[in-house]
Order: structure tokens, then sequence, then C-alpha cells
């Protein structure tokens, strides 16, 4: 859990009370599009919970920095449906990106 918070924290996403719960609903400190704001942190946590399923049940350990580039390369992939908002999912791919260095 910890590093859960901490690797949120890394990413400006508000950890405080009920915030933590629905970090979706949260500001982040970085103005970006909100149109898939949902959708990008989803994927984070998504990518969190499979990480951490992996620790657990498959003693595979994954470095904080594997999360983002795993939602980096789902991004990448999953970003053609969403061609009206392609800016918009580049944004928060930059910020993403910007995160790991």
């Amino acid at each position: 859990m910890q590093r859960c918070h901490r690797y949120l924290g890394r990413l400006h996403v508000p950890i405080l009370g009920d915030t933590f719960r629905r970090p979706w609903e949260g500001e982040l400190a970085v103005a970006l599009p909100k149109a898939v704001k949902v959708d990008i942190l989803l994927l984070i946590l998504w990518h969190i919970w499979k990480t951490r399923n992996g620790l657990i049940f498959e003693r595979q350990y994954s470095s904080p920095v594997d999360i983002p580039r795993r939602v980096l390369k789902d991004i990448d992939v999953w970003c053609s449906p969403y061609k009206k908002l392609r800016l918009e999912v580049q944004a928060w791919r930059e910020w993403l990106a910007n995160c790991i260095l």
C-alpha cells in the first residue's frame, strides 16, 4: 500500500481523505484535459492492481517505473478509438511520460 501511495503522490494525484478512494474526482496539480481524465486514471489504477496481483500471486516484482511504462504502452494501443480526443489523450500521455523521467 505504501508503494501505491508513493506512486500516486509522484503522479500528483491527491491521496487525502475520500479522494484516495475516488482519485478520479480529485484535482491534479497540473491543468490536463478533463475529457479523458477518468479513462486515464482508471487505466493507471488498473495497472497498479495488475502489478499488485503479479506480486502476490506470481511473485513478480515490478518497479514503480514499470507501471507508467505499461500505461503508456496501453495508451498507444487504445488511443485509436479516441480520434476526436487525440489531443487530450496526447496531453495526458506527455504528462505521464514526464512523471517517469
